[in-house]
């Protein structure tokens, strides 16, 4: 069993003028919503391996990878994405070992196997998963309600079989039944949120100052690929090609759905998404290409936070800038517009 640690929960509580204290708790109050996000794991279709990610950087090196076919994205519940209290980190490592053998990833809570990977004695040099941090999430340590149980897992008879992630419900009652697999059976390691959490009541010696409800917080984005869609108007296929901020698309006038002698028309399309699926919701977005604006609406139904836009978007003979942008109706329906717009180069040839 993969040892659990021993955390220190330190609250401190200072005494301020009741404004002031207002003011931090709303404060304190919203840093806490925003910190919790998406935990999401990709599977890699060649290998079967399984890489897991939360923080937006490193969202963007995955779904880079995905973007290009051959993963499977899961979306898995709720972590921060910031040291709270009750929590503990959860660290992805990779190993590339001499001699060309495959690459080995493990994702692990356990601070101590983290340090002892990669400590300059350990004779396997195991480093960050991610360049911008070793550390993936923070995670709970305690269950309760609306929060889900994470068990490891591993297949008998396979030496470098890395441990599996499987969280308590349906995943988790598979892989137990499975004849070649063994869990690490002194119940969950660590757990997640089931469903993006209501943000905790905060009290004071004057009780209840604050309770901000569920939904509230939301958040829309737009994934910065654009795909090439071929004769299909309507959902996006992700093994098709596509432009990024850094990646060009090149495309020919023989596979355009029309063409004047300025240039061509294709189905240029991108995915939206949003941070909570308790609802319906509509939103626009809009592309706009040398000079000329094409938009539309889109809906997400009840449990849905991805969807696909495609739009039929005239490009000339040459360099095109597309800058796609997300455009919500209501302010309160979007927390965060950074993550709205993205810019990708086309080139149109004959």
């Amino acid at each position: 069993m993969r040892p659990a640690l021993n955390l220190v929960d330190i609250s401190k509580y200072l005494r301020l003028p009741f404004a002031a204290a207002f003011a931090t708790v709303f404060f304190c109050s919203f840093m806490i919503a925003q910190g919790e996000k998406s935990l999401f794991r990709y599977v890699s279709e060649k290998t079967g391996r399984e890489v897991y990610a939360l923080k937006n950087s490193q969202r963007k090196v995955m779904d880079d990878k995905a973007a290009k076919g051959g993963w499977i994205v899961q979306q898995l519940g709720y972590a921060y994405a910031e040291q709270r209290a009750g929590t503990t980190a959860l660290y992805g490592l990779i190993l590339t070992e001499l001699g060309g053998s495959p690459a080995r990833v493990l994702f692990t809570f356990s601070e101590t196997e983290y340090k002892n990977l990669t400590s300059k004695k350990s004779p396997k040099k195991w480093k960050p998963y991610f360049s911008d941090s070793p550390i993936v999430a923070y995670v709970l340590l305690d269950g309760g309600e609306n929060r889900l149980g994470a068990h490891y897992f591993t297949t008998k008879g396979a030496v470098d079989d890395d441990p599996r992630i499987r969280f308590e419900g349906g995943e988790y009652e598979k892989w137990k039944a499975l004849p070649n697999t063994q869990y690490f059976s002194g119940g969950p390691s660590f757990y997640i949120w089931k469903d993006e959490p209501t943000p905790a009541l905060i009290t004071s010696v004057f009780g209840p100052v604050l309770n901000i409800p569920k939904g509230v917080f939301l958040d829309q984005s737009v994934r910065p690929a654009l795909y090439e869609n071929g004769k299909n108007g309507y959902e996006i296929d992700a093994s098709r090609a596509f432009a990024g901020p850094n990646k060009p698309l090149t495309l020919y006038s023989k596979d355009a759905l029309s063409c004047t002698p300025d240039g061509c028309e294709f189905n240029l399309g991108w995915f939206v998404m949003r941070n909570q699926d308790n609802g319906t919701l509509s939103t626009y977005a809009t592309a706009t290409v040398n000079g000329k604006i094409i938009g539309n609406s889109l809906g997400f139904k009840k449990g849905e936070r991805s969807r696909s836009l495609v739009l039929g978007i005239p490009i000339k003979y040459g360099s095109n800038k597309i800058v796609v942008r997300l455009k919500p109706y209501k302010t309160a329906d979007d927390i965060d517009n950074s993550n709205n717009t993205f810019t990708v180069e086309v080139i149109l040839k004959p």
